[in-house]
């Protein structure tokens, strides 16, 4: 569910198509991954890593993968999960 809503919300802004917005988004090669940590989303992280496990190790454009995200934002529990 949180991949389809995900996919709609890429969809619907024009910014990327299928797939993609699982991989990369933008100038800062973010996953959504990335997104869910920085943002404190366990749940979203819990479903990505179960459908796609290799989001866990994605370096964005800034050298960061979304356990730094997350650590740095203080969501101790996303860390956790991650």
């Amino acid at each position: 569910l949180e991949i389809t809503l995900w996919r709609r919300r890429c969809a619907a802004s024009g910014r990327c198509g299928g797939n993609s917005a699982l991989r990369r988004d933008g100038v800062h090669a973010m996953t959504a991954m990335h997104v869910a940590a920085q943002c404190g989303h366990i749940e979203s992280i819990r479903v990505l890593a179960a459908a796609a496990p290799e989001l866990l190790k994605i370096i964005d454009a800034d050298g960061h993968t979304p356990l730094d995200l997350a650590l740095a934002a203080g969501h101790i529990a996303c860390v956790d999960e991650l």
